[in-house]
């Protein structure tokens, strides 16, 4: 399963997983890694300690081979 990381302003590194299970981008779920909690991308960035970004897929690192 592809990890995904987001480097947050603070040097906190968050570490997550992407699910495969979604039909549209919207769609888009990554897991937590230190709560095993659910998150849409522009979650996953707040979590990390980031802010309301446009964009967020473009500020996660993908991992494809980890």
């Amino acid at each position: 399963m592809p990890c995904v990381f987001y480097d947050g302003p603070n040097g906190k590194k968050t570490k997550g997983y992407f699910l495969y299970s979604f039909m549209k981008r919207e769609d888009l779920k990554i897991v937590c890694g230190c709560h095993a909690s659910f998150l849409t991308p522009a979650e996953f960035v707040k979590h990390g300690g980031g802010g309301d970004v446009e964009n967020p897929l473009k500020h996660i690192s993908i991992i494809l081979d980890y």
